[in-house]
């Protein structure tokens, strides 16, 4: 059986909730997070 870690080794999230009243599943982005890219690379015989 696997030990549990001391309290000073946790890191602890802080999960951000939906309004009450929201519908179930509804996400809520962190305002604080990094902005999302996205690299494409199209790949046919032509080019």
């Amino acid at each position: 059986m696997a030990l549990a870690e001391p309290n000073g080794n946790r890191r602890h999230r802080q999960h951000a909730r939906p309004p009450v009243g929201a519908s179930p599943g509804t996400l809520i982005a962190d305002p604080s997070a990094r902005q999302s890219a996205l690299n494409l690379t199209l790949i046919s015989p032509d080019t």
